[in-house]
């Protein structure tokens, strides 16, 4: 046959007809173009997996150190380490809007006199370049409950810590969902992560924590 001799041809067979070439040829450029439409089919869907799941890895962590930065201003004295917040005066401040939360709290410092700095801590959500922030002010005191002066998320200050964020509706309501909502002692944290896929369709994953809030002073 024309394929075995194209294939396993030897001296005592006779060589391939122009037409047996031709329709070989022609085979195999219909076998190649359909394998090379395949993977590259598959190659896209890879792509656009590995995008979509490295940026939701992103927002994951980045979700993850905002929701234990709050719990940790909720539920201590943000200057008193360890101490339970409702056995002292000083409780950190929350101010919300749906795109800005700021609060104070307190971290390790082992410059400081007795290990504690604290800080005035500030995420913001930026529409216009799909990024979330995250940025800090040092407070004047670590036994002092007033808020720093200055806005945390400031150009100068803040610094991206998740990339193609955008709003979802995640509730299903019609409507997007505020970055952060406040209700009564339940801050909500909700957005999504969003990369393009093939001809253009985008591909989001959507996510949302509850914080409760209760042992703050809210703003």
């Amino acid at each position: 046959m024309w394929f075995q001799k194209l294939l396993t041809g030897t001296k005592n067979e006779k060589g391939l007809t122009l037409v047996e070439l031709l329709v070989g040829v022609a085979m195999f450029g219909v076998i190649g173009g359909t394998l090379a439409v395949s993977m590259t089919g598959m190659l896209r869907s890879l792509g656009r997996e590995t995008r979509l799941a490295a940026a939701s890895e992103g927002a994951a962590l980045a979700m993850s150190v905002l929701t234990s930065e709050l719990k940790a201003a909720a539920h201590a004295s943000p200057y008193l380490v360890g101490t339970d917040s409702t056995v002292v005066s000083c409780r950190t401040t929350v101010q919300v809007t749906p795109t800005k939360v700021e609060f104070l709290i307190s971290h390790d410092d082992g410059n400081s006199v007795n290990g504690l700095r604290s800080v005035k801590v500030g995420y913001l959500f930026d529409e216009a370049t799909k990024t979330l922030y995250r940025g800090e002010i040092a407070g004047s005191s670590v036994v002092s409950c007033v808020n720093p002066a200055g806005d945390p998320t400031v150009a100068a200050l803040r610094n991206p810590i998740a990339e193609k964020i955008i709003q979802v509706d995640f509730d299903g309501d019609g409507t997007l969902d505020p970055v952060f909502e406040l209700d009564n002692t339940n801050l909500t944290i909700t957005f999504g992560t969003e990369v393009v896929g093939e001809r253009g369709a985008m591909l989001t994953q959507r996510m949302q924590s509850i914080v409760d809030i209760r042992n703050t002073r809210n703003s």
